[in-house]
């Protein structure tokens, strides 16, 4: 099993960044520099909200998207 931190770095990371989904942090280059740096802006245990729009409109029901979005609870799905 591939820890959080890995999954992340090899895995989600990549993938945000491919597609523009990024976040901007200083960092420090091989050489010591001060740098910016792109890194996925979503880990995964937090999807964006307006992932829930869509699935509203596809006329899914509240439990249908609880479970879509792998929330124990309907109230972290609706906690807008």
């Amino acid at each position: 099993m591939e820890s959080y931190a890995i999954l992340i770095d090899r895995g989600l990371g990549p993938i945000q960044i491919a597609a523009g989904v990024v976040a901007l942090k200083s960092a420090l280059d091989a050489a010591g520099k001060p740098t910016i740096a792109a890194m996925g802006k979503y880990g995964l245990h937090a999807p964006p909200p307006r992932l829930r729009l869509p699935l509203d409109r596809a006329s899914h029901n509240p439990k249908q998207i609880q479970i879509l979005m792998g929330h124990s609870s309907i109230k972290v799905t609706f906690y807008t």
